[in-house]
């Protein structure tokens, strides 16, 4: 199956930088529309996680969140600990 089979919006183009990839017709690279959908992802996920705690700043989760991928292995401990907890009450 060819590539234009499987993503008709889709070209690939040599430019002065190299090849790149393209939604046809366009001047967009596919990586510039793979960039604003993770910003706008983010900013859902954001809003979504501030309504869900409203005591907290946007500040504030994204030092939670940044101090967590920081420290995955400490902060998954703590959640295996808590569901172990959690898993003796009956």
């Amino acid at each position: 199956m060819a590539h234009n089979d499987i993503h008709p919006y889709v070209e690939k183009r040599t430019g002065a930088g190299g090849e790149s990839t393209f939604v046809k017709g366009t001047r967009t690279r596919v990586h510039d529309v793979a960039r604003l959908f993770t910003i706008v992802q983010e900013e859902l996920l954001m809003e979504r996680m501030l309504e869900a705690m409203p005591h907290l700043t946007r500040e504030q989760v994204d030092d939670a969140l940044s101090y967590w991928l920081s420290h995955a292995d400490e902060i998954a401990e703590e959640m295996r600990e808590e569901e172990h907890v959690m898993s003796t009450i009956p």
